[in-house]
């Protein structure tokens, strides 16, 4: 068991909250962590932390899947297109607790541009958020715990894709805060080939995930029809620095309950009675109504009048 890309907290923030130490439990945080992490995602009927399918079976297309070791990566191949990252790491014995891993390419034109990975969060798998069409150059650093057993590989996705059906000038995406936007197909066919892509002055879009086609910086319509326009995203938080404290606040309060559950082994166990009829109440793992008003602001908006349909399978990843 590793954290999983949906995680909100890390062992060691469950460590210091609940003022644990020692390594012998840490399968057992880690279930209560990812456990907690997808209950509150769905509740709130959201992607928290950005992930996105695989472009390629196996994920190792850009990197194939070498021994970890400080240094710099051999890089296989390039991105096809304007594509997000995904590192993959095999740590069957945890012993990675640090290190990072730096990607330099081009992002949206720039060259130089770079995206680090925390190896501290102790995921197996990590999602980039940006948008390279160009890998420069991958550098492990500082995994000085790393053993010979330990691996890592580097795919792509094609992002967050998503269908609309659009009326008016504006479309609504299903997650945010938007981060990259790496391309909008408008057409009726629905061919989507690049010569149907927006260029970046067609389009304008806010952090909340509203899209406005645009004309000379004046609203005009989207081409109506159904999925006539396809968008290519990425949205949510990234590593586990960028998750906000109080979301993971709640994680660790529901995800300390679900521990105690494991711990006793008695899943879903809310009263135990022994002989003598004395009864002990116990907190039932669940989001309770105080977590809940500390979630509002992060809850999904009513999305009535959205259009979006969805091009990759949410369990999946």
């Amino acid at each position: 068991m590793a954290l999983q890309p949906y995680a909100l907290a890390s062992v060691a923030d469950f460590k210091d909250t609940l003022n644990i130490g020692g390594p012998a439990k840490d399968d057992v945080i880690e279930r209560s962590i990812n456990a907690a992490s997808r209950l509150i995602e769905a509740d709130l009927s959201r992607r928290l932390r950005y992930r996105a399918p695989e472009e390629i079976e196996g994920s190792a297309n850009i990197v194939a899947s070498v021994a970890l070791a400080n240094g710099s990566l051999t890089i296989a191949d390039q991105p096809a297109a304007a594509r997000t990252l995904i590192v993959n790491i095999t740590d069957s014995n945890r012993s990675v607790k640090s290190g990072t891993v730096t990607v330099t390419g081009t992002v949206g034109g720039t060259a130089g541009t770079t995206e680090v990975f925390n190896l501290a969060d102790g995921q197996a798998r990590y999602h980039g958020r940006k948008f390279f069409t160009v890998v420069s150059g991958i550098v492990v650093a500082s995994a000085a715990s790393a053993t010979s057993d330990d691996l890592i590989s580097v795919g792509t996705s094609l992002g967050m894709v998503e269908y609309h059906s659009p009326v008016g000038h504006r479309i609504r995406l299903l997650e945010s805060p938007i981060v990259g936007l790496a391309e909008i197909n408008e057409d009726s066919n629905r061919n989507y080939a690049a010569a149907t892509a927006l260029a970046a002055a067609d389009y304008e879009y806010s952090f909340a995930g509203e899209v406005t086609r645009v004309y000379s910086r004046s609203p005009i319509s989207f081409w109506s029809g159904y999925r006539s326009i396809r968008v290519r995203y990425s949205a949510g938080y990234g590593g586990l620095s960028t998750v906000p404290p109080d979301l993971k606040d709640v994680c660790l309060r529901l995800a300390g309950t679900m521990h105690q559950e494991f711990q006793r082994g008695a899943l879903g166990v809310s009263t135990v009675s022994d002989q003598l009829g004395n009864f002990t109440r116990l907190s039932a793992a669940r989001l309770t109504d105080e977590m809940r008003d500390a979630l509002a602001e992060y809850r999904r908006p009513d999305l009535f009048h959205t259009t979006a349909e969805r091009d990759f399978d949410t369990e999946a990843v």
